[in-house]
Order: C-alpha cells, then structure tokens, then sequence
C-alpha cells in the first residue's frame, strides 16, 4: 500500500513537473518525442556506415544509439512495472508480466554497457564545482554538469541493487520473508532509478533549451 501511494505521489509530481517544462518552453511532447525519433535513427544510419567512419564517429554514434535504446527499454520495464500497482494495486501478472520479464536481461545488459561507455566521460572534475559569494564566506556548488556526473553515477549505483535483488531471488537461497524483501528491495530502487531518470531528462532539457538560447 505503502509503495501504491508512494508510486502514485512520484508520477504526478513529475507529470505537472514534466507540463510546467513544456509550458515554460517553446516545446512540446510531440518535439522531444521526433527529436527521440530522429535521434535514435540517425545513430542507427551511422552504425550501419562503421566501416567507412571514423573510431570517433562510430564511438559516438555506439554510445548515442545504447543510451537511446536503455531509455526505450527503461520506458517498458516502467510502464509494465508501475501501470498494474497504480491501478489495480495487483502485483505483475499476464501478458504484462511476460513483456517485462522479457526486456529485463536486455536492460540489465544496457546499463552495464552504458555505464562503461558513459564513464570516462562522467568523471568528477574541479569544473563542476561553482564557487559563489555568500554573506561570510563562499558557498560551494555544483553546475549543471556536475549535477549530470551526480544522476548518472546515482542511476548506475541503484541499478545494482535492482538487479541482484532479482537474479538472488531465481536461486533457492532465501524463504517467504526473504523473497518478499528481495522484492522491496527491487521495487523501491526501480522506483528510485524512474526518479533519477525523470530529472536526468527534465535537467537535459532545460540545459539544452538555455543553450539554444544562447546561441541565438
């Protein structure tokens, strides 16, 4: 009941987050969603030209293509996790059962590779550190990469625990309370994960709308 209401609390306040971003912005939905599309196939249009690029080119192209794939694979495992708990309160079941089940290993595999892929390039530095002037003495604070550095290595650290509790609990090694918490555990650090997701995307945003801003 705990986790229904929790759940439910998360998903609204990141739908109204989510529309005061897109009512702020000179975007919407539909964009961010062609943006995807367009994103996801022209990563794909490069990898199939691998020979004839660059080492450069074909990392980027790799990295821009598994990103894009684990946030789709991201989108199943959350909307076959969370849909039957918001409303019915039922655990996963049926055809949506299935489905998730089925994407599991391919996320697992996706978070594994992003995360080698991705870091070297999160690596913590002294210019993701702002110092700002205070009253007595300078305040400390992170910049908008440093908060990206932040929610990668948050959204790889919680990934472990997501995914042990469900590969222990495949192997006769824990009784009733013990599959029960395995799954608590699998649950609340999905739900963490979705979190760190949706601010890793809305951050995303908003960065890249002050930079086209910039621009112009």
């Amino acid at each position: 009941m705990i986790f229904r209401i929790l759940t439910i609390m998360v998903f609204i306040i990141s739908y109204i987050w989510i529309f005061k971003l897109i009512k702020k912005g000179d975007f919407s939905l539909k964009t961010l969603s062609n943006e995807f599309g367009n994103s996801l196939k022209d990563s794909w249009n490069n990898l199939l030209k691998f020979k004839s690029n660059s080492l450069r080119n074909n990392l980027k192209s790799i990295k821009s293509f598994v990103l894009l794939i684990t946030l789709i694979e991201l989108k199943i495992m959350a909307i076959t996790g969370f849909l039957p708990i918001i409303f019915t309160g039922e655990h996963l079941s049926g055809v949506l059962l299935l489905i998730h089940v089925a994407v599991a290993p391919l996320i697992s595999i996706s978070f594994a590779v992003l995360v080698i892929l991705f870091a070297h390039t999160n690596r913590f530095s002294e210019s993701d550190i702002e110092f700002t002037e205070g009253n007595e003495n300078k305040k400390v604070n992170l910049n908008v990469s440093g908060k990206f550095k932040v929610l990668f290595w948050s959204i790889a650290l919680f990934s472990i625990p997501a995914m042990l509790s469900i590969i222990l609990g495949m192997f006769p090694l824990f009784g009733t309370e013990g599959q029960v918490t395995l799954l608590d555990i699998h649950r609340y650090s999905v739900l963490i994960i979705t979190i760190l997701v949706i601010l890793y995307v809305g951050l995303y945003t908003i960065s890249s709308k002050e930079k086209l801003i910039s621009n112009t």
